[in-house]
């Protein structure tokens, strides 16, 4: 899988009519694309979809 295809996928779910209502990564920098994708798609974080990730990073806490 390229990264263009799985965002392409990710796109596709998200504006699919069963749409997840989170997702859950590994890490920070996953989070952190996912929800530009999601943005792009004017959905809101985490109104529309939440996005979780296990990662301590502290500067990418609000």
């Amino acid at each position: 899988m390229t990264k263009r295809s799985i965002i392409e996928k990710i796109k596709k779910l998200c504006q699919s009519d069963n749409r997840p209502t989170a997702f859950i990564t590994y890490t920070s920098n996953v989070a952190i694309n996912l929800i530009k994708i999601i943005e792009q798609l004017d959905l809101k974080v985490p109104k529309d979809i939440s996005v979780v990730t296990f990662c301590g990073k502290k500067e990418y806490v609000n």
